[in-house]
């Protein structure tokens, strides 16, 4: 396909065309994509699993928001070393592949620990306001009496 840019734009297409071609071209056998689909599922699982454990929750997301946030630096190193563990150079200078096979997913994952967060804090909020409405109506009734 060719080139469909509008000042400086890329057109729909042309994005969707460019993510199934990357797609297909990540050979998926090897032995360091599946571990790292694998560590991703492990930390889906983690995030799962830790959903009542505040504490936990808030190491695995500062954990996981400090490796995106390391990134940069993990696909330099990659892009340096890359013949040590992949038959291919995935790792460019823009970050494409590191961006999607490793970041994005972990910050789905921080995405589930902030909506989880916000859910137990709807709840919490929930008991404050039913506690209140009970001692008002208490304080109502000695009042009364």
């Amino acid at each position: 396909m060719a080139s469909s840019e509008k000042g400086g734009i890329v057109e729909d297409e042309e994005i969707g065309f460019s993510f199934l071609g990357f797609l297909s071209e990540v050979d998926w056998s090897e032995p360091w994509i599946m571990g790292l689909l694998s560590w991703h599922i492990l930390m889906f699982l983690v995030a799962l699993i830790a959903r009542r454990k505040l504490h936990v929750q808030c190491g695995l997301f500062l954990t996981l928001l400090s490796l995106v946030y390391f990134s940069e630096d993990i696909n330099t190193l990659a892009a340096t070393h890359w013949r040590a563990f992949s038959k291919q150079q995935y790792f460019d200078s823009e970050g494409m592949f590191i961006s999607i096979m490793f970041s994005m997913p972990i910050l789905l994952n921080c995405l589930l620990i902030v909506c989880n967060w916000l859910w137990c804090t709807n709840g919490a909020l929930s008991q404050v306001m039913e506690q209140k409405a009970r001692a008002q109506m208490k304080a109502a009734e000695k009042k009364a009496e």
